[in-house]
This record gives C-alpha cells, sequence and structure tokens, in this order.
C-alpha cells in the first residue's frame, strides 16, 4: 500500500494512499463487490498498535453516488470499538457498519476532487 503525507496539519495522522485495485478491494463491501467502483480519495493510518485505518470516497460509475467507507486490517479493530463489521472483497479487511468520520483534510480533500 502506497501513501504519502498529506499536505493538510489537519489530516490527523492520515496520509494519501495509491489509487489500486488492491486498495479498491480493502475498502470494497463483499455485499458491493459488483459495483463499478472508482477511487475518488483513499487515506491511510497506522496507529502505535498496527491497526491500519483506510478512509475512502468511491464513485459509482454507473449512479454517479458517492459511497463512504472506512475499512480496517483486522475485525477485532472495529469490534472493541462496540461496531459491526463487513468483510471486504479482499477477505482480510473490514469495513465498518457505521456512519463516516475523517479528518477535515479528508474532506477538504475530496471537496478540492469533485469540483
Amino acid at each position: 500500500m502506497s501513501c504519502e503525507i498529506a499536505a493538510n496539519a489537519e489530516a490527523a495522522g492520515f496520509r494519501l494512499c495509491e489509487h489500486s485495485q488492491e486498495n479498491l478491494n480493502r475498502v470494497t463491501p463483499l455485499s458491493q463487490r459488483k459495483k463499478n467502483y472508482k477511487i475518488l480519495l483513499m487515506m491511510s493510518k497506522t496507529t502505535e498498535d498496527g491497526e491500519i485505518w483506510l478512509k475512502a470516497a468511491l464513485l459509482n460509475q454507473d449512479t454517479g453516488k458517492i459511497a463512504l467507507l472506512t475499512s480496517t486490517n483486522s475485525k477485532e479493530n472495529l469490534l472493541k470499538r462496540g461496531n459491526r463489521s463487513v468483510k471486504t472483497v479482499d477477505g482480510q479487511w473490514f469495513v465498518g457498519h457505521y456512519r463516516m468520520s475523517a479528518p477535515l483534510a479528508f474532506w477538504a480533500e475530496l471537496k478540492n476532487r469533485i469540483i
């Protein structure tokens, strides 16, 4: 997973990530695998405990709608926070079943990419 430091100080430790098929599979819920998604924006953060978190905005190229997703490298990362997990296309990553929250840098960059 290739990521670079976000330019904005409001990034809260998140870095911009490569728009690869591998990363797309890490954030796409298994139930959504047949959707025609394209990554608009993806950011990653690794905690001191080794947890990896991905924040993504995916464009459904058929409908024009944007899906906002948070994914992590371990089901336990979600469960210990009281959240339900959904397996991704990748099979090793899990999407949280809750409302999306992200650092200000994510929202600012998403706005830039949409406009």
